[in-house]
């Protein structure tokens, strides 16, 4: 689970994700907001 940049609110499933062969990405959309943000890890 991440937080939303903009609003603050919980986002708890990415819309989308994957896995590079550095780093894995994860796309949300925050449903508060409609808000898209990455969470890279």
């Amino acid at each position: 689970m991440t937080k939303c940049p903009k609003c603050g609110k919980d986002v708890a499933e990415p819309d989308k994700s994957f896995v590079n062969k550095v780093f894995s990405v994860e796309a949300y959309t925050c449903k508060e907001c409609e808000t898209s943000f990455k969470v890279t890890g």
